[in-house]
C-alpha cells in the first residue's frame, strides 16, 4: 500500500519515472499476493504514466486489463475513472471512433452513478470530439451542457477548461473570433489563479 501511495504522490507532483518504478514493484508484489483489487489499482497507475509518456499503445493495455479487474471486484467507481482514461488514450492514437464511443458509455455510467466531475469533463471531451468531427451542432449543444454542469459543480478548474472550449466552438464553427478572445482572456485569468501550468488551448 505504501508503494502504491508513493506512485499517487509521485503522480501528482509529474514525476512519471518515480510512478514507474514504484508501480511496476507494487505490482509484482500484489500480484504474488493475488490482490485483484490492488493490481488493477496499479495499472491504472501505470496507464496514465504510459499516457504521460506518450507511450498510448501500452496505456490502452494496461487501462482495459485494470477496467476489466475492477469489473471482477466490482469497483464501478475506477471503472468509470480508468474508462475516461481510456478514451483518452485511444483519442490520443487518432482513434475517435472508439474514444466517442467510451466517453458515451463512460458519461452514462458517470451520471447514474453521480460522479460529477467524471459527466463535466467526458461532456468537455465529447464536445472537442465534435467539433474535431465537424458535428456543428453536437458540438454546440455539448460545449453549452459542459459549461452549465462546470458551474454547478463549481470547479475552477473543471470551469477554466468549458471556456477554453467553448472558444473552440467560436471559433470553428461561430465565426466569432472576438468572443473566443474574450472567454481565452477568462481562461487564461482562472488558469493562473488555480495555478495549473500547461495550457488546454494552444
Amino acid at each position: 500500500r505504501a508503494l502504491m501511495g508513493g506512485a499517487d504522490l509521485a503522480q501528482s507532483r509529474g514525476d512519471v519515472a518515480s510512478v514507474k518504478v514504484l508501480a511496476s514493484e507494487a505490482f509484482d508484489i500484489q500480484r504474488q499476493a493475488g490482490n485483484t483489487w490492488a493490481i488493477a489499482y496499479v495499472l491504472g497507475q501505470l496507464g496514465l504514466a504510459s499516457i504521460d509518456e506518450g507511450d498510448f499503445d501500452t496505456a490502452k493495455e494496461q487501462l482495459a486489463q485494470a477496467i476489466e479487474l475492477f469489473r471482477q471486484v466490482g469497483d464501478e467507481k475506477f471503472v468509470i475513472a480508468d474508462t475516461r482514461a481510456l478514451a483518452y488514450a485511444h483519442a490520443a492514437s487518432g482513434e475517435v471512433v472508439i474514444a466517442r464511443a467510451l466517453h458515451e458509455a463512460n458519461l452514462a455510467q458517470a451520471r447514474a452513478a453521480g460522479a460529477e466531475e467524471t459527466v463535466v469533463g467526458t461532456l468537455g471531451s465529447l464536445s472537442m470530439i465534435a467539433v474535431e468531427e465537424g458535428r456543428v451542432a453536437d458540438a454546440i449543444d455539448l460545449v453549452r451542457e459542459n459549461l452549465t454542469a462546470a458551474i454547478a459543480l463549481g470547479s475552477a478548474h473543471s470551469l477554466s477548461q468549458s471556456l477554453s472550449r467553448v472558444a473552440d466552438v467560436c471559433v470553428s464553427f461561430l465565426g466569432r473570433p472576438e468572443a473566443a478572445a474574450q472567454l481565452l482572456a477568462c481562461f487564461e485569468g482562472l488558469r493562473e489563479q488555480i495555478g495549473v501550468s500547461e495550457a488546454w488551448v494552444a
